[in-house]
């Protein structure tokens, strides 16, 4: 999960259910909207300070060997997904006017080669995983 600390920091933790303990694994300067797992990687959005534009960014699953998949300009790559087989990521590509709007529409994006070969497919507010 996601949370922010007195800091103005996002952090992305880990809990193990067993113990109920919280594990700090990922931390960032800038805010951390969204994120997605698969069995073995964590890719997020990280924005910068005025949400205008961010980042998608994959760790594995311990919160290291982190790696930018894209850079997004002029709004964020919410809700971001890689495919079962890595390859491909799909994510709703949001623009900021002035601020979100709850539930906004945005082009559903999806990316084949990590970052490159982007195409539109609709519209949406979500993307929740991939079919194989």
């Amino acid at each position: 999960f996601i949370k922010g600390n007195t800091d103005m920091k996002s952090i992305i933790s880990k809990v193990n259910l067993d113990s109920a303990k919280e594990n700090e694994i990922y931390t960032s300067t800038t805010p951390i909207p969204t994120l997605s797992w698969s069995k073995d990687k964590i890719i997020f959005t990280k924005s910068d300070a005025k949400y205008t534009g961010g980042e998608i960014i994959e760790i594995d699953s311990q919160g290291g060997n982190d790696n930018k998949i894209m850079e997004t300009k002029n709004g964020l790559g919410i809700f971001p997904n890689l495919s079962s087989d890595g390859l491909n990521i799909g994510y709703v590509a949001v623009t900021y006017n002035d601020g979100f709007k709850k539930n906004a529409l945005g082009d559903i994006k999806v990316s084949s080669n990590l970052g490159l070969n982007i195409k539109k497919f609709s519209s949406g507010t979500q993307i929740l995983g991939w079919l194989p």
